[in-house]
This record gives structure tokens, C-alpha cells and sequence, in this order.
């Protein structure tokens, strides 16, 4: 038994307690996922592969930003990588929202298109998928950060009627 479990089993340190002594070490916030549990949604906003390479969960979401969780807060790159992330999200819809004008501008779009912004690219296809219904699919690209955007539209006249619009991995 290790010097740790030792303390666990004797009951004179708890797994919080080391996490609070942990954080303070690193100068950031203690977050306690055991009281606070994430919901699905949030799990599933940090994309899989940046989620396992840096251990890490989003928290709490704001509209000016985000909280996560990580158990290596100074692990080198997840700050940039996050924020890349997010970049290439908001660059996705942004594309998206593109996409829905050029429709809105000639009824009958299909085809592709494309962005190209300070911080990043993102790529456009427009399918009609029968009368006045398009699928859009979106590929952004900021940084090698990649964020994949679906929406479906049912109607185009006298305005859009978006049915769906998930981001995708």
C-alpha cells in the first residue's frame, strides 16, 4: 500500500482535500466535480481527443467564455489548444451563417464556399436534399483545431426554417 492510500484508509486525507492542496499549489481554483457534476451537454462540448490528452471538462460555460476542470492545470498547450477550439467553433458558425445567406440570396445555391479570417478557414457545402430543403455541412480550421457544423433547413421563402443545427466531431 502506498503512502497515499494509507492516509485514504486511515481516513486522515480525503481525495477533495488532496485536490484543494493541489490547486493551491498551482495557484487555481478547486473545482469539485463529485458536488458539481457536469451534465452531458457539457461533457460533450470539449471534443474527445482534447478532453483525454488534457484530462479536462468543461465546468461551467458563460456567453463571455468558459470554466473547465483538469487534474494537470499547467500541462503544456491545453490553454491554446482550448481557445483554438473555441476560435474554430465560433469561425463554424459563422461559415454556417454564410451559407444560410448565400441561400437566402439565390434559392436555388448548391454548391461550395469558403472563408478565410485572421484566425482561421472554414469550407462550405451546400446540398439540396429535395424542394426547399438544404443541408449545409461546415468545416472550420483554426490552428489544426478542426470543428464540423450540420444544419438542415426545410424551407427558404418567406424565411428560413432551420430544423436542426448541431456541431459534429
Amino acid at each position: 500500500m502506498n503512502f497515499l492510500d494509507t492516509l485514504y484508509s486511515k481516513g486522515l486525507m480525503t481525495k477533495d482535500i488532496l485536490g484543494q492542496a493541489i490547486a493551491e499549489h498551482y495557484d487555481v481554483p478547486y473545482s469539485d466535480l463529485n458536488s458539481q457534476i457536469p451534465n452531458r451537454d457539457q461533457v460533450m462540448i470539449i471534443p474527445e481527443d482534447i478532453a483525454k490528452n488534457y484530462r479536462v471538462i468543461l465546468f461551467k460555460n458563460y456567453i463571455d467564455g468558459f470554466v473547465v476542470a483538469t487534474d494537470n492545470p499547467k500541462k503544456a498547450g491545453i490553454q491554446k489548444d482550448l481557445k483554438d477550439k473555441e476560435k474554430a467553433y465560433y469561425l463554424a458558425d459563422s461559415c454556417a451563417e454564410i451559407a444560410l445567406q448565400t441561400i437566402w440570396n439565390n434559392e436555388s445555391f448548391t454548391g461550395n464556399g469558403n472563408l478565410s479570417a485572421s484566425n482561421g478557414t472554414c469550407d462550405y457545402t451546400v446540398s439540396n436534399t429535395g424542394g426547399s430543403s438544404r443541408e449545409i455541412i461546415v468545416t472550420a480550421n483554426v490552428n489544426d483545431s478542426i470543428q464540423k457544423v450540420e444544419v438542415n433547413i426545410t424551407d427558404i421563402k418567406p424565411e428560413i426554417t432551420i430544423d436542426s443545427w448541431r456541431h459534429v466531431e
